[in-house]
């Protein structure tokens, strides 16, 4: 009787047993381990920086608050964060994918637990998506594509009421947006160019008094007319309304080719004409006594002003393989360009009167050696560049150079420092396109109105602000 008795009772115990174990495994029974002490101390502090700028549909990389005092047991934030942003009740994680832009805004947020609570405020902007072309914008900016299916816009300029000229390369058209964005059907003028990989309306400017005499400058390589081979050549139109009339040959016969042309017009705070000449697919040129592979200064008329360097020669320096773009410094007044070298050794340089900058040989150290602010040793391909303004891109940036590179279809800022602007403190990306194809390549760059940057690409024009 007692056998059978135990063998009946075996599965039943052995069953006991199991529950018992499962007991013990989940802390049960009086077994495992024992609940957490209760907290000391509340927390005494929680940070996670002054600010966050994040931006529709790119996920965040969780942010994990800085703590010190007791160990929170919860986390709230009021009022609740940006739609798809979450904070994680217990590790007080902000995480997400934000789902549409919000102007920065003061968000309260506390870590609790049974003895007390600590709080910090924390400023949360969510700025618009990008457009579908751009992979990358530093966090705190926006952009937007201001116009589409261009024919290379390569120059960008704007006039005091507003308005944005630029120029196409490939159909010689200089057109204009007016100050509400919308694009001007007609041209405003039409030259005929030359085509060509580099070749083409290469450059624009408008007259420092261009409210009043509306006069708008154009760099073009011409066909061969008369007894002018082809040739690249500076016209002046005469703009009224949105109309350019009584075209002018500024300058006539310098040297062209299909690639090195440079092509940049600026007119500096002298109040003089200064033009980019590339070596024309001739190196030695630019050392020899010709007008390619030089900055000129000519006045507003065409002249040679007669405190150039030669008074008999419009060069104001030389030695320079393809110059894409000049600008002056808004406060210093100094000429810096972007210099393409061959396979390496793209530069930014310091660009002043009489001297040399070291193409295609190197010059000996001295007093005539230009001045060259950054050497890139990989091949960037830089074709734009930009000052900031006091107020571009709300400030944020005083005594920066933005400077557009093709290779990598980016846009990259340089801060600087010194009294004329020639130290480099740091530099750092700042925006980038999709780099597929030439269609997002950027082209030119220019400040704008209300703090604006705008750069052109071979099809478009995009406009950089500061977030709300």
């Amino acid at each position: 009787m007692g056998r059978r008795l135990a063998h009946a009772l075996a599965p039943a115990l052995a069953l006991l047993a199991l529950a018992g174990l499962a007991l013990s495994a989940c802390g049960g029974g009086g077994g495992g381990a024992p609940p957490p002490a209760p907290p000391t101390s509340p927390p005494t502090s929680i940070s996670y920086g002054p600010s966050l700028a994040l931006r529709v549909g790119q996920a965040i990389a969780p942010v994990v608050p800085t703590l010190t005092g007791g160990a929170p047991t919860s986390f709230t934030a009021a009022p609740p964060l940006p739609a798809g942003v979450s904070l994680h009740p217990s590790t007080g994680a902000i995480s997400g994918t934000p789902l549409s832009p919000s102007a920065t805004a003061p968000f309260l947020l506390t870590a609790t637990n049974a003895m007390g609570s600590a709080e910090t405020t924390v400023a949360i902007g969510v700025a618009t998506a990008l457009p579908p072309e751009l992979v990358a914008l530093a966090p705190g900016y926006e952009v937007d594509r201001v116009l589409g299916s261009l024919a290379v816009p390569c120059r960008l300029r704007f006039a005091p009421d507003g308005r944005l000229f630029f120029n196409e390369l490939s159909t010689g058209n200089v057109r204009v947006v007016d100050a509400a964005g919308t694009l001007v059907p007609t041209p405003v003028a039409t030259v005929s160019v030359l085509g060509g990989a580099e070749q083409g309306l290469l450059g624009l400017a408008l007259s420092p008094t261009f409210a009043t005499d509306g006069f708008l400058y154009v760099y073009a390589s011409v066909p061969a007319s008369g007894p002018h081979a082809n040739r690249n050549q500076v016209l002046r139109f005469t703009v009224t309304g949105d109309v350019g009339a009584s075209p002018t040959v500024i300058v006539d016969d310098l040297p062209t080719a299909t690639v090195h042309n440079s092509g940049d017009l600026e007119f500096g705070p002298d109040g003089m004409l200064y033009v980019t000449v590339g070596d024309t697919d001739d190196p030695a040129s630019a050392q020899a006594g010709m007008l390619s592979g030089r900055v000129l200064r000519y006045t507003p008329l065409g002249a040679v002003p007669a405190d150039n360097p030669s008074p008999a020669s419009p060069q104001w320096c030389f030695g320079l393989r393809n110059t894409y773009d000049v600008t002056f410094e808004p406060t210093t007044g100094g000429l810096f360009g972007v210099e393409n070298g061959p396979a390496t050794d793209d530069e930014l340089n310091f660009l002043q009167a009489g001297k040399d900058y070291g193409w295609l040989v190197p010059p000996p150290g001295g007093p005539g050696v230009g001045i060259r602010v950054q050497h890139w040793p990989e091949v960037i391909a830089p074709t734009g560049l930009a000052f900031t303004l006091p107020a571009t891109l709300g400030g944020d940036f005083p005594d920066n150079v933005f400077v557009t590179g093709y290779v990598e279809a980016d846009l990259r800022r340089i801060a600087l420092s010194g009294p004329q602007l020639l130290d480099i403190d740091l530099e750092a990306p700042f925006a980038a396109w999709s780099n597929v194809g030439f269609a997002n390549k950027p082209l030119a760059i220019t400040t704008g109105p209300n703090g604006t940057l705008y750069v052109s690409t071979f099809d478009a024009i995009y406009r950089f602000r500061k977030a709300p």
